[in-house]
């Protein structure tokens, strides 16, 4: 994540495709061998885990959204997600994971969007409107 984001909305995040993998009995072999290509699997994709670092956002700047009768990602990798980025505020869809999309059109009442401007213009247009205030008393404008 950017140090310069002014928010972010991850919409039903993957906490981990290892984990993924793993609940989703994707891996072969014995059970050795499968711990083994999991630890692989984490190993590789650390670099972009949102799950091997503290979170560079103030949980105050992050909505998430997810669908809470998902069977594609289960509660314990929305959860896990959820508690790694600070326990931010989250909007859930008590649709599973295909129909929780459906907020995001019009047959779904664009909903999604009507959640992320209401978090927006709670959490961070007074933000912005004291920036502007500073910039125009430090211009003398």
């Amino acid at each position: 994540v950017e140090d310069d984001l002014a928010f972010v909305v991850p919409v039903i995040p993957l906490a981990s495709i290892a984990d993924f993998a793993r609940d989703g009995q994707r891996y072969v072999g014995s059970d050795d061998e499968q711990r083994l290509q999991h630890e692989a699997l984490e190993r590789a994709l650390r670099a972009v885990s949102p799950l091997a670092r503290p979170p560079r956002l103030g949980s105050d700047r992050v909505l998430v959204i997810d669908a809470a009768a998902d069977t594609c990602i289960p509660p314990s990798a929305r959860e896990r997600f959820w508690q790694a980025l600070g326990r931010p505020e989250r909007v859930s869809y008590q649709y599973g994971h295909r129909a929780a999309f459906l907020a995001m059109t019009f047959l779904g009442g664009y909903d999604l969007q009507r959640q992320i401007h209401r978090f927006f213009d709670r959490t961070l247009a007074p933000r912005l409107v004291r920036y502007e205030a500073a910039q125009v008393d430090s211009n003398g404008r």
